[in-house]
């Protein structure tokens, strides 16, 4: 199996042994399929093969309890570097060299879409986008008609999904619900689409009408959907940041929001677990390109906590929009 993607710019062919992870990949890159024929020489090259799905004659074991990451174990080689997950289930090698990732996963249901998407694709091959400039940030991203953006900006739990719906089924576009890309084009600070599919637990999930036909299609805890299958037309490409939220959950309390200071705020993004100091030859230099795109975007935006409860996501796009028009 042979896909190729143009992911803003960034040519890269997928090629799998396996329908599972290969429809993991393609299904949240469907976007990104090109359109258009590109030299598949120069393409960047990721493969994901499958390991056995028995060892000593036992089946595996799920490898991650419920949405929980486990520790990585880094090597180096001569060839590149080796990242092994969990009694070596996911196996990633990146050779910077040949300019290639080759991944060998279990095909266990447990792992798919999540976290194998995480550790398969999207963080092996973070390093090749960023010295392409797409720099991804572990946030959502909505915009208004006018192309100005908020990007909501935290780990899981935050419920950076749930108010990216709430946000889009208020008119606004969407660019992601947990990695979109930054990026400096021409001088100027952008924020690029990365819409892989919506995940949703099935309680989040019920409190939106639209998504009833897929909660009564699916016994699983845990939802996965494209977002235009529900809103269709809905993705854009780009735009320019203009807010940064920081939203944090509460099971009580009232709908509250504060503005953070520069300092706060670059400490926040700080946090951001994409952000990976290396200190060889030109990584280093993606390093400091990659600090100096935070700094212009604590800069040029400005940064709020978000305080909410369940009660409050429905009011949160009209926030927005007062934030948007002052």
């Amino acid at each position: 199996m042979k896909a190729r993607y143009n992911i803003h710019g960034f040519h890269i062919e997928v090629t799998s042994n396996h329908p599972m992870p290969f429809e993991m990949i393609d299904q949240d890159l469907r976007i990104f399929r090109a359109k258009t024929k590109f030299n598949s020489k120069k393409a960047f090259k990721f493969n994901v093969t499958t390991l056995p799905t028995e060892t000593n004659g036992s089946s595996y074991v799920s490898l991650f309890s419920k949405y929980r990451e486990v520790t990585s174990q880094f090597l180096t080689t001569p060839k590149g570097i080796v990242s092994r997950y969990g009694k070596s289930l996911i196996t990633v090698i990146n050779d910077p060299f040949k300019r290639q990732i080759r991944t060998a996963v279990a095909p266990d249901p447990s792992l798919f879409p999540d976290p194998a998407y995480h550790y398969c694709f999207t963080q092996p091959i973070s390093p090749w986008l960023k010295q392409h400039g797409l720099f991804f940030l572990h946030a959502a991203c909505v915009a208004d008609e006018n192309k100005n953006g908020i990007l909501m900006i935290g780990h899981s739990r935050a419920g950076k999904s749930s108010l990216s719906l709430a946000c889009v089924r208020n008119g606004f576009q969407f660019l992601s619900d947990e990695q979109p890309f930054v990026s400096i084009k021409s001088g100027q600070l952008r924020v690029y689409s990365f819409p892989r599919r919506i995940r949703l637990d099935r309680s989040v999930a019920a409190l939106f009408g639209e998504l009833k036909p897929i909660l009564k299609s699916s016994a699983e805890k845990r939802i996965v959907f494209p977002i235009e299958q529900i809103w269709p037309g809905c993705i854009t490409a780009s735009c320019k940041p203009k807010f940064l939220i920081f939203p944090k959950f509460h099971l009580k309390g009232l709908l509250k929001i504060s503005e953070l200071g520069p300092s706060d705020a670059i400490a926040r993004i700080l946090q951001d677990d994409h952000f990976i100091w290396y200190l060889n030859g030109p990584w280093k230099k993606v390093s400091e390109e990659h600090l100096v795109l935070i700094s212009r975007l604590v800069q040029e935006t400005k940064a709020f906590q978000l305080d909410y409860g369940t009660k409050d996501i429905f009011n949160i796009p009209r926030v927005f929009r007062r934030l948007l028009n002052d």
